[in-house]
């Protein structure tokens, strides 16, 4: 009991210290819980848009846009119970080009070729999309931050028909035509005969000084065909638009229906065989997306049953075929395969947030250490007197030990209440400080965030706890043995 005693007597004698002390732990535990659920909270946020409307697995092939009897083997696959969809896509670069008053804008773009009912079942595709009402006000208001995806009512399913129905096409070809009767008759008349396909740009492809088109537009693509071995050309009607918030999907990417791109790209191949090995023909595609219950379970077992048992099946077919018919090498990939070099930078940043919470549980102990051997120097003829009279060097080193442990467990109780009720609160403290100042942590232009994200894992915290501890023990070890060892008469005779 007396050790509690004297452990309380030498935390208060010098309260300035042991309090200065005690609030350099409170503000190293505040930093860690709140840098560490800020970047935690940003990183997922950032896997989240990184992923945009990939699915959990994909089938596809070495050679680009060469999958044949696509529909067989989404069939088979749909029919794993595990599986709850699958979409066929088409994915090809191409070149754009659209008229504009001062003359051709050129660009690139990567166009997706997708069945977009099907597309729905197997990503965040429908919650992307922006609705007729939504576009408009993000075009009256192009300098103002945009809706996360998250806070939008996904499309259902007639929606997303309507989206890329014809109805919907010459609705807005109807509210368009004027400029193009104007500048381009002879095009004009054509397109009234025979619509363009339909597109859906992103957002970012659409508003804002560097536009690459409007909505309404007619755009013009160019890309190659593997089947045929040459440039294909076709244009394109814009009739909406999508907004997945990581700027380079908003600015460089574009859907359009299956079909459409199958024959943009010119992927039928008359050469194809059927089950009895008839040369019927057929279209190839990129490959066919999967969904899965759990991603984390599923997708090992999954991408082997698809590559052991459904997938040569039809490898054969092609081998078996009396006329001569490009082979295809099939393979399954999981989304985080094909983000690879995207993901791997989020990971960077939280080992860089591990780093700077080893070096700021090194100063936790490194306060804990001075203040304690300075302690110990002031004390030492009280040291000294204790160890003369009976303590045994235990005694002297549980001292110390409870000393330093005090200042540390007081520390981070304080610092992890106040470090949690911050992070609950740090977006209504970051609105009075842009108030202020105008100051934003993640300007939206830049990240699409309108508020910090903030994940606050149980991991975290026990991680945090236990390298506060640690530090703090090792701080308190070296000074608490060197109290321990100290000779009681040379103490006693140091003053």
């Amino acid at each position: 009991m007396y050790l509690l005693f004297i452990a309380r007597r030498y935390l208060l004698a010098r309260w300035i210290m042991s309090g200065a002390a005690v609030v350099a732990v409170v503000l190293a535990v505040f930093t860690l819980i709140v840098v560490r659920s800020v970047f935690q909270g940003f990183g997922d946020q950032m896997r989240d848009m990184v992923r945009g409307t990939s699915a959990d697995l994909i089938v596809t092939t070495v050679k680009p846009m060469n999958l044949p009897f696509f529909e067989e083997i989404g069939a088979e696959i749909a029919k794993l119970p595990q599986v709850t969809g699958v979409a066929p896509y088409v994915e090809t670069m191409a070149m754009f080009q659209a008229q504009t008053y001062a003359g051709p804008l050129t660009d690139y773009l990567l166009v997706k070729g997708v069945d977009p009912a099907r597309e729905a079942d197997v990503g965040k595709f429908a919650r992307y999309l922006l609705r007729d009402e939504e576009l408009a006000q993000i075009l009256r208001n192009e300098d103002k931050p945009i809706t996360r995806p998250e806070d939008r009512a996904p499309f259902t399913k007639d929606e997303i028909g309507r989206l890329f129905g014809a109805a919907h096409r010459d609705r807005i070809w109807q509210a368009h035509k004027e400029q193009y009767v104007r500048y381009a008759p002879e095009k004009a008349a054509l397109w009234e005969k025979k619509l363009p396909p339909p597109v859906i740009l992103g957002i970012q492809a659409i508003i804002g000084p560097g536009r690459l088109a409007s909505f309404g537009s007619v755009i013009q693509l160019t890309t190659y065909s593997p089947q045929k071995g040459e440039l294909r050309t076709g244009e394109f009607l814009v009739v909406g638009a999508f907004h997945t918030g990581l700027f380079e999907n908003d600015r460089r990417s574009l859907y359009m229906p299956l079909g459409a791109a199958c024959e943009f790209a010119d992927l039928y191949d008359p050469e194809l065989p059927d089950a009895d090995n008839f040369a019927a023909g057929g279209w190839r595609v990129s490959g066919i997306q999967v969904a899965l219950r759990d991603y984390r379970s599923l997708m090992g077992p999954t991408s082997r049953t698809i590559e052991h048992e459904i997938l040569p099946r039809y490898v054969q077919r092609i081998l078996g075929a009396p006329a001569r018919v490009g082979l295809f090498r099939p393979y399954t990939e999981s989304w985080e395969g094909r983000k690879r070099n995207l993901l791997r930078a989020v990971e960077v940043e939280k080992g860089i947030v591990t780093l700077i919470i080893g070096i700021v549980d090194a100063f936790v102990g490194a306060i804990i250490f001075l203040i304690l051997t300075l302690t110990i120097i002031e004390k030492r003829r009280d040291i000294g007197i204790l160890k003369a009279v009976g303590s045994l060097s235990s005694h002297v080193f549980s001292v110390f030990i409870l000393h330093g442990g005090a200042i540390c467990v007081a520390g981070l109780v304080f610092g992890f209440l106040s470090g949690l009720a911050f992070c609950e609160h740090i977006n209504a403290i970051h609105d009075v400080i842009y108030a202020w100042t105008e100051w934003r942590l993640f300007p939206p232009d830049i990240y699409y965030m309108d508020r910090i994200p903030v994940a606050i894992k149980l991991w975290d915290l026990i991680m945090i706890s236990g390298f506060t501890v640690f530090g703090g023990f090792l701080g308190s070890l070296l000074p608490a043995l060197w109290a321990a060892r100290q000779d009681p008469i040379a103490a006693i005779h140091s003053e």
